[in-house]
């Protein structure tokens, strides 16, 4: 092989698409459709391969419930942006608000000194109140053996203990 040649990875074009999954349903169905096809033939008509990663159908329901979508798709980000030539980005943005997640961790003594600012309304998104837990509803457990401690983001319907 000449080692001037550039490898079949350097060659690959990933582009991640990002949005909201079901606020730009619509959007992501004519990019599918009209118009990554039309850029993946213009790539390999330039000797380049062309991957779209559009992970509306690759982030399993097991990984939502668990709280690791974002985590995945920053993954998959990075992965796009690793050694390919760019562009490595598209993002699809619109008057929609779309989903806010919550934050898988945070550092324990940010989340005591938030949960004493929140309004008393909302103790059930917090497991942690003085030194006891509160009743079933706790979003987020207490990990002390993570180093600095945490509260991390319990999976959807697990119960507190």
């Amino acid at each position: 092989m000449n080692p001037a040649a550039p490898t079949f990875s350097s060659r690959t074009i990933r582009v991640f698409v990002s949005s909201t999954f079901s606020d730009m349903k619509v959007e992501r169905d004519v990019l599918q459709r009209d118009v990554l096809p039309r850029i993946r033939q213009f790539c390999l008509s330039k000797g380049f391969r062309f991957q779209p990663i559009d992970l509306r159908w690759g982030v399993p329901e097991e990984a939502g419930r668990d709280n690791r979508t974002v985590r995945i798709c920053l993954r998959e980000l990075e992965r796009c942006q690793a050694g390919g030539p760019k562009p490595n980005f598209l993002i699809l943005l619109g008057d929609r608000y779309g989903w806010c997640p919550l934050p898988e961790t945070i550092p324990a003594d940010l989340f005591l000194r938030l949960r004493e600012q929140i309004l008393p309304s909302l103790h059930d998104l917090l497991e942690w109140q003085e030194d006891q837990p509160v009743a079933a509803k706790g979003w987020y457990r207490r990990d002390d053996n993570a180093d600095p401690p945490v509260f991390e983001l319990r999976p959807r319907g697990e119960a507190a203990d």
